[in-house]
This record gives C-alpha cells, structure tokens and sequence, in this order.
C-alpha cells in the first residue's frame, strides 16, 4: 500500500509540473507583479524529486524482491535436503535459514526427534555465534489421513511469531514447499478450520494456514498412511 501511495505522489508531482509550466508559454514574460514563473523551478525541483524518489522506491522494491526470492531458493534447497536425511521421509526435520559471514545459508544438520508429527524448532541450538537467523524450515511427512502435511500447524505459527521470522513448510505428499511470513500473511486467509482433539479428551477448532507455495523440492515422499493401512490389513 505503501508503494502505492509514492507512485501516485510521484505521478502527481509530475503533472503539478506539466501543469505549472503549461501556463507559461515558453518566451512569453509575465504580467508585471504576475508571479508565473517563480513556480517554476519549484516545480521542476518537485519533478526532480519525485523522479528521483520513484527510482529509489523502484530500487528498493527490486532489491526486496530479488531478496525474497533467494530466500526463497534457499528453503527449497535446505528442506530438500532435510528430505534426504536418514528416513527423512517419515521423520519430521527442522532447520533454519541463516545470514554467515553476509552469505545465506542453512542448517548442515537438520534436527530430527525421530518422530512422524514433531520435532524440536530452537534456533539458538543451531546457529553459531555471528549467524543472523533469517527463517525457519521443518518437514511434513506425508500421513495424510491422521495429520494435514500441507498446512502450518498452531505450534509453526507460535515459532513464526515468535521468532518473527517467516517459516517454511515442506509437504512432502506433493513436494510443495509453503511459506508463511509472520509479517505479510494472515492466518485466516488461507488453510482450513478443523477440530482437533486435544490431550484432555476436549475438542477444539484451529484454523490450519496454508501459506504461500514458493516452491517445490522435485521429489515427494511416500503416503505413510497407505502403506500402515495395507501393513495393517496383510498382518491382521
């Protein structure tokens, strides 16, 4: 909204100019005591400005977004490799995205509680003295039928904020990768609300965000709940 608002500024600035100067025809002088021409140069100084400030505003905007895209990249690349960790593909990893050095990276090591629907998000655990923390990662294994590997769970959404950086989601049934920045997204314009059962026997409805999908790592995990209900069938 902000840009917004400057371009128009800008756009007005400009035409304050073509006007100012449209009244005076070039070579004409003005009435005596007529004060037509001494606006001009605050108007083309205004113009100048204005010029000015759109290139800057543009600049920044560019440099924002060619930041957010390598981000971005980055977080596919991290939780792409979180998905080739040992039996990555039914034990949820998390990471983080970090500034070392003035160069983005992420986790060598991502961290795992070798369980399907947890894992530990603690970045002063991970992150070196110096690192500057840029963003949080974590996998979803693909159980679709007991969990909703595509959507940000309460506790992601408690990390992101916080944290107050974005958070990023791998869903591992298709390969998408879902972004959520605390500062830009809202948890009720996307996702679902369900109701979950909670560990006292109550119930409860969440809204579960989808977020933004970024991205994809290639490659997409097993249905785990397929494979238990067909294990569970030939056993039983």
């Amino acid at each position: 909204m902000g840009d917004g608002r400057r371009i128009i500024g800008i756009a007005g600035a400009l035409l304050a100019a073509i006007l100012v100067s449209s009244r005076c025809p070039a070579g004409a002088s003005p009435a005596p005591g007529s004060a037509a021409q001494a606006p001009q140069p605050t108007a083309l100084a205004a113009a100048s400005a204005a010029q000015a400030t759109g290139s800057t505003a543009q600049a920044t905007q560019s440099d924002a977004q060619a930041a957010e895209g390598a981000m971005q990249a980055t977080a596919v690349r991290a939780l792409r490799w979180a998905f080739y960790a040992p039996n990555g593909y039914r034990w949820e990893y998390s990471g983080i995205l970090i500034i070392r050095d003035g160069q983005l990276g992420y986790s060598a090591f991502p961290r795992t509680l070798k369980k399907v629907d947890a894992v530990e998000m603690d970045p002063e655990k991970q992150r070196a003295p110096g690192d500057t923390l840029v963003a949080l990662y974590h996998t979803h294994p693909c159980k679709p039928r007991e969990y909703f590997p595509q959507y940000f769970s309460p506790q992601d959404l408690v990390s992101a904020f916080f944290w107050h950086v974005p958070t990023f989601i791998l869903d591992e049934c298709t390969g998408d990768v879902h972004e959520f920045d605390p500062t830009l997204d809202r948890a009720r314009d996307t996702g679902v609300a369900v109701v979950i059962r909670l560990k006292n026997g109550r119930s409860r409805r969440v809204r579960l965000p989808a977020g933004r999908i970024v991205g994809n790592i290639g490659d997409r995990g097993p249905d785990l709940s397929l494979i238990e209900s067909l294990m569970h069938r030939t056993l039983y």
